[in-house]
């Protein structure tokens, strides 16, 4: 009896991490999908917004910002689920540098998020010095981090500020 049941949840383990493994394969194809056409959609409201197909009104800008922002925000959310499922598989990889600019990563995730509050009576504050330091970082996940972050501050703020402030501290 024991070894049936032994048996058993062999089987049982086997088929887990089949199931398993398929899962992750289809979250690879999925979000592999789904980003060829969303950078199309990005590549092509950059071009428009740059005026290369020739000049757009302050509407049309406004609209193509929205659209280029949230883009770059539904990719960012595509590539989360991709990184859950190398986490799982235990192959995510960092690429760690010494020349991280956190004041253009925080601008640019601002400029993000000012397309997620344009409909709500939300301000977005920031308190960046001039001097910040370039720091060592995985740019990649600070960047998914910022987003995160103040992409959630939009969701769940109604009004007022959203701030985000970047200091040097000794030690």
């Amino acid at each position: 009896h024991n070894a049936q049941l032994y048996s058993e949840q062999r089987n049982t383990a086997q088929r887990l991490a089949e199931v398993d493994r398929l899962k992750t394969q289809f979250l690879a194809n999925m979000t592999h999908e789904l980003r060829t056409p969303l950078n199309s959609i990005i590549g092509f409201s950059r071009v428009m917004l740059k005026g290369i197909d020739g000049s757009i009104t302050d509407l049309q800008r406004t609209d193509l910002t929205a659209i280029h922002n949230n883009g770059l925000h539904l990719l960012s959310l595509i590539n989360n689920v991709l990184d859950y499922s190398k986490i799982e598989a235990d192959k995510l990889e960092l690429h760690w540098t010494d020349q991280v600019d956190l004041g253009q990563l925080i601008r640019s995730a601002l400029t993000t998020t000012e397309g997620l509050i344009n409909s709500k009576p939300i301000g977005l504050q920031q308190e960046l010095p001039n001097d910040l330091p370039l720091v060592r970082a995985e740019s990649t996940r600070l960047n998914q981090i910022l987003l995160n972050l103040l992409s959630n501050a939009a969701k769940f703020t109604a009004a007022g500020q959203i701030a985000i402030q970047a200091r040097v501290v000794e030690g």
